[in-house]
């Protein structure tokens, strides 16, 4: 085995490595033994089995297959025959890599086949050269090359791979400027494409004109990085692996417990893979545009016609996709994984990564169109909860009578009350001026200085499968979002139905008000960072949804048809940002700050041994419990970075491992450089961001076969503005601590702290 390059997958570097025997492929699956010492080098067996998750013999044939890639058979020759190595390597048994690593090489002498694997597998490609039934493989002989062939169907066992005479075989080396050429050649075809589907849209605002001419064209690079990757073999600037899409399998639905054993059944009366299933198509351009308006402007007119749409939704029959407890239950079902992925044993989930806000755009947007439909009035839109402006930080008065109100509400939380955009199971009972001031300064950090990069906010990349799983909110997805849906729930149900649980949240009538600001802020976010695409990956913007329109049908709906609201037909009423001019300020003096930790530091580790003194940011696999606050120093590995460096690369405060035990509301503040954890609050500079988990309410009843996987989440907070205002840009290490709010930490253990870059 041999390192033939690297590419990044996930934003996490991994290696291309050249299996040279069966033992290799088993030997790359085991688990690496992490240490404190294990540095890149070390890494190279356990970023290979990352990407090769499930890969398993195919029975009587010996190839190794996974999700994405195709080791073929490896077949040997005779000893007569010799052995053929490629070109930099003079033995099987020390193979070294172009940067000098080496790995152990196969001690079969008769090995002529070498395969590469962390190749792309497509699914689907609007480049004719792969499909899906095409693998790539590498064959070292006379020249290397990389040839294309068709695997055998089903039933063809036996039937050896040979490549269909309509696929060319690519020679690499010398014959890298002819690939290059085709490679040409290929991205103007697609690229003009593109132009010409642009040509044909309609789009009346310039800024979206361009972002959208931004987006086709950088997928357009995708592609076409991609194929030179497959082409070239890979190296530093190999493009990522195309994992496949990600959607819900609707022919099954699983039954669902709550924590004290009521089942709770949220699936559709019939199953949705019998209707017919129509793909969706933006609204004419002769509809009037639908403007939504803050919560506090709705006149009684309004209030009343609202009202009229939600009784009737009521009393539609649970069978009609436009009852209104239908409509709620598809977040029961979407949000807890009732739904498998699609050709897949794991659950389909959209809260946690970067699914959160298009799908949630998505039901409000139907939900909009249906209640417009049973009034007639093709200019109605929902109102939008603005809860990071004073004038809407309370629950609207409105929602508080009629067929808004819902008995399931924290009635100590209702008007005159302000809202806790933070919220954390405890009253923290400030003056409703200093709780405005601390909403404003917390949505100065989880919308500027802790989302400098998309995935910061957007929540992590999730791709199908279980290797393909993460949990990595985005900031508002944390909070203000389940903060605020706990912070409504009712305290008197066990798991603070109906906003404070996932499976009942949608039950509430101010759910919908409450989305709507979180796509508000979406568009307000993009706007700030100047309309550039949010991710271009083909993964995400071809990933699908399923919704039933105001006129019943069935409706299947891609992330990349989400994301232009202009071409949805619908925006906002400019409404007032206080909290961009809101950033936070250091409790106390920087210099005084880190003077009295570093005394405190020496004071803590005069009372410990020498082998105890050293206090790191690693808890172990197990993680540590966070009972109390915890305070650990954590390096920086990079100090002293220009402003284009900054701009360019984002210091992220990464905890992760974070493993929540049980189906509970869980918070821990992360504060940096702080004196008096206990006092400080988003308000001060020293805040972070913060940790919130909230309850899904009910427990997935999974069928034989499906899989039990527990993922780990993890939280990265862009800290390079903090670091700024802290003085701290220049220092080795900073300190941190984890706070736990509200008696939730004893439900929750983190493996560790660390600092990682994200551009």
């Amino acid at each position: 085995m041999y390192i033939h390059g690297e590419k990044y997958v996930q934003s996490q570097k991994m290696r291309v490595l050249v299996i040279t025997s069966y033992e290799e492929i088993e030997e790359a699956q085991q688990p690496l033994t992490r240490t404190k010492h294990t540095h890149s080098r070390d890494r190279r067996v356990l970023d290979f089995k990352r990407a090769c998750v499930g890969v398993q013999k195919c029975p009587e044939k010996g190839n190794a297959v996974s999700s994405h890639i195709c080791i073929p058979n490896i077949p040997t020759c005779s000893t007569s025959e010799g052995t053929q190595f490629p070109p930099e390597v003079s033995s099987p048994f020390e193979a070294p890599s172009p940067g000098g690593d080496s790995f152990r090489g196969s001690s079969d002498p008769c090995i002529t086949t070498r395969t590469a694997v962390l190749v792309p597998h497509y699914k689907s490609s609007p480049l004719p050269l792969l499909n899906v039934t095409h693998r790539i493989r590498v064959e070292v002989g006379a020249e290397t090359q990389l040839k294309f062939w068709e695997a055998p169907s089903s039933g063809d066992e036996d039937q050896e791979a040979k490549p269909p005479p309509s696929i060319v075989s690519l020679a690499m080396g010398a014959k890298l400027r002819s690939a290059a050429t085709l490679l040409f050649l290929l991205a103007v075809a697609f690229f003009s494409s593109h132009v010409l589907i642009q040509l044909s849209r309609e789009d009346p605002s310039p800024k979206q004109t361009r972002a959208s001419s931004l987006l086709d064209f950088s997928s357009t690079v995708i592609w076409v990085k991609t194929l030179f990757a497959a082409v070239s073999g890979g190296g530093e600037e190999a493009a990522e692996i195309r994992h496949g899409l990600l959607a819900a399998d609707i022919s099954t639905c699983h039954r669902s417990l709550t924590d004290a054993d009521v089942p709770v059944y949220c699936c559709p009366p019939k199953r949705e893979s019998d209707e017919p299933v129509f793909d969706f198509q933006f609204p004419s351009p002769s509809e009037p545009k639908r403007i939504r308006r803050p919560v506090y402007l709705m006149d009684e007119d309004y209030i009343a016609k609202y009202e009229k749409a939600i009784k009737i939704m009521k009393q539609f029959p649970y069978e009609d996709p436009l009852n209104f407890m239908r409509q709620a239950d598809m977040h029961c079902i979407y949000c807890t994984g009732a739904y498998n992925q699609l050709n897949s044993s794991y659950w389909y989930k959209i809260h946690r990564s970067w699914l959160f806000f298009p799908w949630h755009r998505i039901h409000v947007y139907f939900h909009e169109r249906i209640v417009g439909k049973l009034l007639g009035d093709d200019t109605f839109a929902v109102p939008y909860w603005n809860w990071d402006h004073p004038d809407g930080m309370v629950i609207p008065e409105f929602y508080t009578r009629g067929a808004y109100v819902d008995k399931d509400r924290d009635r100590a939380h209702l008007p005159p009350e302000i809202v806790d955009d933070s919220f954390d199971y405890v009253e923290k009972g400030l003056g409703p001026e200093e709780q405005i001031a601390s909403n404003l300064a917390f949505m100065y950090t989880q919308m500027v200085s802790g989302a400098k990069k998309t995935e910061l906010f957007m929540g992590c990349k999730r791709f199908p499968g279980e290797e393909g799983d993460c949990d990595g909110p985005g900031t508002i997805e944390l909070a203000p979002h389940n903060a605020l849906h706990t912070w409504v729930g009712s305290g008197l149900q066990p798991e603070r139905e109906n906003m404070g649980a996932f499976y009942s949240a949608a039950r509430d009538p101010i759910f919908y008000a409450h989305h709507a600001n979180i796509d508000r802020l979406w568009t307000v976010w993009k706007r700030l960072k100047g309309h550039e695409p949010e991710f271009i990956e083909p993964d995400w913007l071809d990933s699908y949804f399923y919704f039933h329109d105001e006129n019943r049908r069935l409706v299947r709906i891609k992330i990349r048809d989400c994301l232009d609201i202009e071409k949805l037909n619908y925006g906002y009423e400019e409404a007032d940002l206080p909290w961009l001019n809101a950033r936070p300020k250091p409790s106390i003096p920087p210099k005084l700050a880190r003077h009295i930790l570093r005394l405190r530091e020496a004071e803590q580790n005069a009372l410990l041994l020498p082998s105890e003194a050293s206090t790191t940011p690693y808890f172990g696999a197990e993680g540590r419990v966070l009972d109390e606050t915890i305070r650990v120093k954590v390096g920086r590995p990079k100090r002293r970075r220009s402003a284009k460096e900054k701009e360019e690369e984002e210091e992220v405060l990464a905890v992760y491992g974070i493993d929540v035990k049980k189906d509970v509301y869980v918070k821990f503040d992360v504060l940096v450089n702080a004196v008096d954890e206990s006092g400080t609050g988003p308000e001060q500079r020293e805040f972070a961001g913060t940790f919130v988990n909230a309850r899904h309410g009910v427990r997935i009843v999974k069928r034989e076969g499906d899989s039990t996987k527990k993922m780990k989440a993890v939280l990265k907070l862009g800290i390079s503005e903090l670091l700024e205002d802290l003085e701290a840009e220049e220092e080795e290490s900073i300190w941190v601590s984890l706070v736990p709010k509200g008696g939730t930490g004893v439900h929750v253990a983190v493996e560790g702290v660390r600092i990682e870059y994200m551009r």
